[in-house]
């Protein structure tokens, strides 16, 4: 747990809020270190810099977020100045000065904020992280060199992320072509009428959603041994069928099972010849009737012509 005191200056607090002013004060204390050392001097202004993840190991009752904001907040306010100094073009860590220290030496004295002045008078100055009982030993050179040692090792651990994201993202893209998938002509072709009755609401969105349908079909054909003109003629039945239309809305249900074990496929081809053997006797019946009733009239009309 970091025991870190909490200065700040009340009327940047009362501008901008608490956690900025905070932060603002920890960066002018390394920024006034910098100028008593005649370090980190560029372009007519002392700086001091730091990761995000350095901060938040500074500022532990902070996010990242929180610390970006705060950070944001400080530079539109005008209290800070931002700019790039790093050694190393990849190195994106920021570099930090505040409008508030005056960049020169006065009668030997270093001329502070009145602010700063009564703060740094009051205790031990904010960056110091006090881990153990013997840390008040340390020197300010070996402050100093932590915080490097902590801003390189961020800045080094954010550039292995980085590099480790895009070697993801290209493996991704790799194994992405290598999956692309390529069906047969046959199962194109049930898969294009199949989807003629389906709504447009229920048809694949995406190419993935679409081979995963292809592939159904492909398995109901080559797994499950069914004809291709079967298969088309069950997924017709079903999607006109007035209970199945509306518990059948993919072509990823005929290969799953209900409960009893059996596969919906096979519960749908069975009730498709049900139908389509109901149907037929159906038919027949009405052709013998109507065979009959032709008989009776060719009958009555015969009986009406001997009577003449």
């Amino acid at each position: 747990m970091n025991n870190v005191a909490k200065y700040f200056d009340e009327e940047v607090a009362k501008n901008i809020g608490t956690d900025s002013a905070i932060i603002l004060q920890n960066i002018e204390f390394w920024q006034q270190k910098n100028q008593a050392n005649n370090k980190n001097f560029y372009d007519g202004r002392y700086w001091t810099y730091n990761s995000v993840s350095a901060y938040e190991q500074l500022f532990s009752w902070l996010s990242i977020k929180q610390i970006r904001t705060c950070l944001s907040k400080l530079e539109n306010a005008g209290y800070l100045v931002v700019g790039n100094y790093n050694k190393s073009s990849y190195d994106r860590t920021k570099w930090y000065s505040s409008t508030r220290v005056k960049s020169n030496l006065q009668d030997g004295k270093l001329h502070l904020p009145k602010s700063a002045n009564q703060i740094d008078q009051m205790g031990e100055p904010i960056p110091y992280n006090n881990t153990d009982n013997n840390s008040d030993s340390k020197t300010d050179n070996n402050i100093e060199e932590t915080s490097s040692s902590s801003r390189e090792s961020s800045s080094s651990d954010e550039s292995d992320k980085s590099n480790h994201l895009k070697d993801r993202k290209k493996k991704k893209e790799k194994s992405s072509a290598k999956k692309e998938k390529v069906f047969s002509t046959q199962v194109e072709y049930v898969y294009d009428h199949a989807i003629e009755h389906f709504p447009d609401y229920l048809r694949p969105k995406t190419k993935s959603a679409e081979n995963d349908w292809k592939d159904e079909i492909r398995k109901l054909n080559e797994l499950d041994k069914r004809p291709f003109t079967e298969i088309l003629e069950v997924i017709k039945w079903v999607r006109n069928d007035p209970f199945w239309s509306s518990n059948c809305l993919t072509m990823l249900k005929p290969r799953k099972k209900d409960k009893s074990g059996v596969m919906y496929y096979n519960v749908f081809l069975t009730k498709m010849k049900s139908e389509s053997g109901k149907t037929s006797q159906e038919n027949k019946q009405q052709q013998r009737i109507m065979d009959l009733a032709e008989k009776v009239r060719q009958g009555a009309e015969m009986a009406k012509q001997k009577l003449i």
